[in-house]
């Protein structure tokens, strides 16, 4: 059945089978590896996959005997242990005094094949028993009985996919061969739709950045937060041990799937509990309030205007009648994709998204990022946001995709939501004082004037009675991004600290009616950027953008922005120019380069993107095995920056361990 540990039955397998003495010379047999079908199996890479993940490491080509169940269940078998036995000792190599015996690649296929057929005759008989009128075909509701039968508890709309799959005739019922190919394909995929299974494998791809085909405690951790499931790594290590217990701890990838559904069967399980628990009336149904209360008590807060929104998608039954448990599958499915958001959020969000992904390829550079985010009312700082790069860049490319920025801004409302469950606790779910919600929202990193803040205190307070919830403080939060949206968004979208510096140089002046001539918003500009100074071809770029922005030969505010924003902008494309070309000249793969600057980030503590001599020096010895010669090397290249050797930036780090690695090759990357 789904999500079985497959080493329930290890202990019987790896018993010497029952001595089978016979008078005489024993009879030839038929090699069951030489058959057709083994060798059509071989060629498979699901089984190929399966046999290399789980091959002897000391005896390479080869699985030992304990390991053949976890194969099989691997590849969605559930397999017959007095099949597997028999088969086994019908191999040519079977020697009855070997207490374990090691497979190649062609005996394990053979195992596979017998119990395929095997699996053959099952679904035969099941096709019998569904089939009561003796018509030949089954339809669908049949079918999603069988599954669940089968333990996959598996959506309407799940089913239905499947069943369309193989119903090549599109008759609306399946004989017995589709029949047979739909359970083939519930098994290969565990339950899961083609889409299902390819996202959640691509997923596995991400973490697995080796490319071994097998990820850790720590991988798989970080894969089930990923999908919403908060989990530790001793909690990894735990579901890794019961698919193996010889504690190779790791997981490969044709058992992620397995590990997937065992955890939505689970999830399911405590959702059914749930739901009779909030069905008080016991009617079958839930209205939205209640659902509210479960969806909180799995550990998802999910504003009630999202809960509504997605209610009325499922249709006018649903928001009438109430919700059935199927609906609550159904609207959870549809939370989780959209990472909690409402459909107009996701719209939001992605049109800004899009708005700053300047060369339209859904891959926003860092800078873009810090545009987007502004934009959107969160004013993270430089180390903040590289730190959430870092974590979000799951494939490592140096960008960020549409999927991974909902995620990015899903870490952040859930920053929100732990901030706003400690100040509940804070005040003991009474109206909070105002220089308690005053710490929260700066630790939040949102600079709130005093009037936006009273006006959403005044608010949060009506709304709940004076008594607010999670959901009311999460309200507030929101009406005050709300509120900084327009600041932001009136200032190019620059952060809040430079737009504070330009205004701080010129306001006063222009609120005064005076005005700004061009060449004294050019010394401003190589005051803030000094490179645009000391640089021929950079000074004639700042010229050129206050020409183009001065109306009139005068500067307003958001002249300054405009020409701030693009200039900064600029800057940090030729940063990321030179990145791009230092790593590619010193041989360094994307996955490498953004393992490097996870540990930059870490290394700068003051984010300003930029390592003195110490932190680079002790950044080394975190990154590479430094021999005497490397470490002569280092600090050479360090003296040659002579008093910028404090102010190192990402792209002569690169440069740096490129040449310490090719000047040596005992690094130990």
């Amino acid at each position: 059945s789904a999500g079985k540990s497959p080493n329930h039955e290890e202990d019987a397998l790896n018993a010497t089978a029952e001595d089978e003495e016979e008078s005489g010379q024993q009879a030839a047999v038929t090699d069951p590896t030489a058959t057709l079908e083994v060798q059509e199996l071989m060629n498979e890479k699901n089984v190929q996959a399966a046999f290399k993940a789980l091959e002897d490491k000391h005896n390479a080509g080869t699985l030992a005997e304990s390991r053949i169940l976890r194969a099989l269940e691997a590849l969605g078998y559930d397999p017959d242990l007095q099949v597997v036995k028999a088969t086994i000792r019908s191999l040519v190599r079977y020697d009855p005094k070997e207490a374990q015996m090691s497979l190649g690649f062609d005996e394990f296929c053979a195992v596979v094949n017998a119990i395929s057929h095997r699996r053959a005759d099952l679904m035969r008989d099941s096709f019998k028993s569904l089939d009561k009128d003796g018509s030949g075909t089954i339809n669908i509701r049949e079918f999603r009985h069988l599954l669940w039968d089968l333990g996959f508890t598996v959506t309407e709309a799940t089913v239905t996919e499947i069943f369309n799959e193989v119903d090549v005739d599109q008759s609306g019922e399946v004989e017995l061969a589709e029949f047979e190919e739909a359970l083939r394909v519930v098994h290969d995929r565990h339950g899961f739709t083609r889409s299902e299974a390819n996202d959640l494998l691509a997923i596995f791809d991400r973490y697995d950045q080796s490319g071994s085909g097998k990820i850790s405690s720590h991988e798989l951790a970080s894969a089930l937060g990923w999908f919403g499931t908060p989990t530790t790594i001793q909690q990894a290590k735990e579901i890794i041990y019961d698919f193996d217990k010889e504690s190779s701890a790791t997981l490969c990838r044709c058992e992620f799937l397995m590990v997937m559904r065992s955890r939505l069967e689970d999830e399911m399980s405590n959702l059914r509990s749930l739901f009779a628990e909030f069905d008080v009336e016991r009617k079958g149904t839930l209205t939205e309030a209640q659902l509210s209360g479960l969806f909180c008590k799995m550990g998802y807060t999910i504003p009630r205007e999202v809960i509504s929104e997605s209610v009325k998608e499922l249709g006018p039954a649903s928001t009438l009648m109430g919700l059935i448990f199927e609906d609550v599958c159904r609207l959870l499915t549809t939370i989780r994709r959209r990472e909690g958001f409402s459909k107009s959020e996701v719209e939001e969000l992605m049109s800004t998204y899009k708005s700053c992904d300047r060369v339209g390829k859904e891959e926003l550079r860092e800078f873009e990022l810090a545009h987007v985010m502004n934009w959107l009312g969160y004013p993270l700082s430089h180390s903040r946001r590289r730190k959430l790069w870092c974590y979000v860049d799951l494939d490592k490319n140096n960008y960020i995709d549409p999927s991974e920025f909902l995620k990015l801004v899903r870490l952040l409302r859930e920053e929100e939501t732990r901030a706003a469950q400690k100040l509940l606790e804070l005040s003991g779910n009474v109206m909070p004082r105002e220089k308690e919600v005053k710490e929260m929202v700066f630790k939040l990193n949102y600079h709130v004037a005093s009037q936006l803040l009273a006006d959403g205190m005044k608010k949060m307070s009506t709304e709940s009675q004076g008594m607010p919830d999670l959901l009311n403080v999460l309200a507030f939060l929101r009406f005050l991004r709300e509120g900084l949206v327009k600041n932001l968004r009136e200032s190019a979208g620059l952060s809040d600290t430079m737009a504070t510096k330009i205004q701080g140089k010129f306001r006063i002046k222009l609120d005064a009616g005076k005005r700004i001539d061009p060449t004294e918003f050019e010394r401003f500009m190589y005051e803030t950027f000094k490179n645009a100074k000391t640089v021929p071809a950079e000074r004639e770029k700042v010229k050129q953008l206050v020409k183009d922005h001065c109306d009139s030969g005068q500067f307003g505010l958001q002249d300054m922005y405009w020409v701030v924003r693009l200039y900064g902008d600029s800057v940090e494309e030729e940063k990321l120019s030179r990145e791009k070309y230092t790593s590619q000249s010193v041989g360094f793969s994307e996955q490498q380069v953004a393992q490097f600057r996870q540990a930059f980030v870490v290394a700068d503590a003051d984010g300003s993107g930029e390592l003195s001599e110490e932190e680079i020096l002790t950044l080394f010895e975190d990154v590479v095995n430094l021999n005497a010669s490397q470490v002569s090397r280092l600090h050479m290249e360090l003296e040659n920056f002579g008093d910028k050797k404090n102010n190192i930036d990402f792209s002569e780090f690169l440069r740096i361990l490129g040449l310490l690695v090719n000047a040596d090759d005992a690094t130990d990357m």
